[in-house]
C-alpha cells in the first residue's frame, strides 16, 4: 500500500486526494498545508487523514511513501527537494516550477535520487484519445506531418485579478505557464521536439499575459500555430482543439473526439472520413470531472502509484517537465524580445 501525503489543500489538492483515495493499493495518509484549516476541503469529500504543516512532520509521524504536490508553483522546488531528501517519491503539479532555473534544479535533484519516482502531472497527456492520436501520427497514418493549428480557450479572466497566479515572479507568467502549458505538452507529444518558436503575448485584464499566439517549429519539419486565452467568453471548461495536415490527409482533434479524412487507407483506418470518441479509450474507475476529461487525473495518479510499486519510470518524469519548461521559457523570451528563438538543443518529448 502506497501511503500518500497531499501537499497543498486547495482545489488541486482536493482533486489529488480524491484520486489517491480511489486508486488501488494507495491511500491518503497525510494532509499537508501551512494553513491546516484547509484540510476541511479535503475531508468534505470523505478523505480523513491527519493534518500537518510540513512534509517532514508528516513523514516523522506516519511515515509517508509519496507526496502529491499541489501547492503554488513557486513552492514546488523546495517541497520536492525536501521530499526527495527524506526518501519520498514525488508527483508534482504542472508546471514543474515557476522558473526555468527552479525546474533545472528539480530535474537535477531527481537525478540524484534515481531510486525515487519523480513525476509531473501533465493530466491531458494521460487521456487515451490524445495518447492514441499521438501514436497514430507517429505510425505514419497522415503520412508526412506538415503543419497544424492548435488552440486552448477558457472563460476565466475578465477583470483585474490578484493572488499568486497573477503575479509573474511567483507564477512565472499568465495563461501560458498556468493553462496553456497543457497545450504545449500535447504539441510535443504529437509532434516531437521543438527547434524554434516565435511568440506574441499580451495582457488583456491582468498584469500577466491573458492571450498568446505563437509559431512553433519541430525537428520533423512540421510547424504550426498555437493560440491560447483564458479571457474568451463561452468556454466554461477548458477547450482544446487541433487541426493537423499531412501528406495523407487531415486529423481534427479536441477533448472529446477525433475526426480523420485519409487520402489512402492506413492499417485498420479506412480511406475517407472516420471518427473516434474519447469514451473508446478512457475507462477510468473514477472521475470527479467527466465533462472535463477527468479520467486523466485518475490515470496520472495510477501511473504514479504503479511506477512506485513496479520500480519503473512514470510516464512523465521531472526531466520531461524540464523539457516542456524550456519551450515555455523560449516562448516568453520570444515575446519579450520580439524575436524568433532557436532552441539548442531542441526541447520536448522524444517520439515514442
Amino acid at each position: 500500500m502506497v501511503n500518500i501525503g497531499i501537499v497543498g489543500l486547495g482545489k488541486m489538492g482536493v482533486m489529488h486526494a480524491a484520486m489517491a483515495s480511489q486508486c488501488p493499493n494507495a491511500k491518503v495518509g497525510a494532509l499537508i498545508d501551512l494553513d491546516r484549516g484547509l484540510a476541511s476541503h479535503v475531508q468534505s469529500i470523505g478523505v480523513n487523514a491527519p493534518t500537518f504543516e510540513t512534509i517532514a512532520q508528516a513523514h516523522a509521524a506516519t511515515p509517508i511513501d509519496a507526496v502529491a504536490i499541489a501547492a503554488p508553483s513557486f513552492a514546488h522546488r523546495a517541497l520536492a527537494e525536501e521530499a526527495l531528501r527524506l526518501g519520498i517519491h514525488v508527483l508534482t503539479e504542472k508546471p514543474l516550477a515557476h522558473s526555468l532555473a527552479d525546474a533545472m534544479a528539480m530535474a537535477e535533484a531527481a537525478k540524484a535520487h534515481p531510486k525515487l519516482v519523480s513525476a509531473v502531472a501533465f493530466m491531458k497527456g494521460h487521456i487515451g484519445l490524445f495518447f492514441d492520436s499521438a501514436k497514430l501520427l507517429h505510425s505514419g497514418a497522415l503520412g508526412e506531418v506538415r503543419r497544424f493549428s492548435a488552440s486552448v480557450y477558457l472563460s476565466q479572466v475578465f477583470s483585474p485579478k490578484s493572488g499568486w497566479t497573477f503575479t509573474k515572479d511567483r507564477s512565472g507568467g499568465g495563461v501560458l505557464i498556468n493553462t496553456g502549458i497543457h497545450l504545449i505538452h500535447l504539441c510535443s507529444l504529437l509532434f516531437g521536439r521543438v527547434t524554434a518558436v516565435y511568440c506574441k503575448a499580451r495582457p488583456m485584464h491582468s498584469s500577466v499575459e491573458d492571450t498568446l499566439t505563437a509559431i512553433m517549429e519541430f525537428e520533423n519539419g512540421s510547424f504550426g500555430s498555437v493560440d491560447m486565452s483564458w479571457s474568451v467568453p463561452g468556454y466554461e471548461t477548458e477547450s482544446t482543439h487541433f487541426v493537423v495536415e499531412g501528406s495523407n490527409g487531415v486529423m481534427e482533434l479536441d477533448d472529446l473526439r477525433r475526426r480523420l479524412h485519409l487520402l489512402s487507407p492506413w492499417q485498420d483506418v479506412p480511406k475517407g472520413a472516420s471518427a473516434a470518441h474519447q469514451s473508446q479509450f478512457d475507462h477510468a474507475a473514477f472521475s470527479l470531472t467527466p465533462d472535463y476529461a477527468g479520467e486523466g487525473y485518475y490515470k496520472e495518479m495510477r501511473d504514479f502509484v504503479e511506477a512506485i510499486q513496479q520500480k519503473k519510470s512514470p510516464r512523465y518524469t521531472f526531466e520531461d517537465g524540464l523539457q516542456i519548461q524550456r519551450i515555455v521559457d523560449a516562448l516568453y523570451r520570444s515575446s519579450e524580445g520580439n524575436q524568433r528563438i532557436v532552441l539548442d538543443p531542441p526541447a520536448g518529448l522524444a517520439v515514442q
